[in-house]
């Protein structure tokens, strides 16, 4: 049996409407995205900074003069009294944030099963080796 489809010629095909034009691919435009700031804590609330020694998860609000106010997740890396410097993503691009501490709270990672044990595991290990070499 014939499939009409199957013997369809390939190549595109001319209309005898003078108004349709046969589709040509071009390549997708992603404009620039504009790149909000948010408010940053003042800089004296940034004195005394200590970097932290791994990321840790949170939540943040953050306020932004152009679209208000947004809770959103990040991972804290350095803290001072009053402000926790915070790394945080918009539009996909990483922005890093002074953050007064009260708009800061923690937040817990979901369990990655065997990952999670293996890095435990290493980290064991490297704690271990380290004491060897000091002792």
């Amino acid at each position: 049996m014939d499939d009409p489809f199957l013997e369809r010629s390939h190549s595109p095909t001319t209309s005898t409407s003078t108004s349709s034009r046969a589709h040509t691919w071009s390549p997708p435009q992603h404009p620039d995205v504009t790149l909000y700031t948010p408010e940053q804590a003042p800089e004296a609330d940034r004195a005394d900074a200590a970097e932290l020694e791994q990321p840790m998860p949170v939540w943040v609000e953050l306020d932004y003069a152009e679209i208000g106010h947004l809770k959103t997740h990040g991972f804290a890396i350095a803290a001072a009294e009053r402000a926790v410097l915070v790394d945080t993503s918009w539009q996909g691009r990483l922005q890093k944030v002074w953050v007064p501490r009260h708009l800061v709270t923690h937040r817990a990672l979901k369990s990655r099963g065997k990952l999670d044990a293996d890095i435990n595991q290493m980290r064991r290990d490297l704690a271990r080796q380290h004491r060897d070499e000091q002792g």
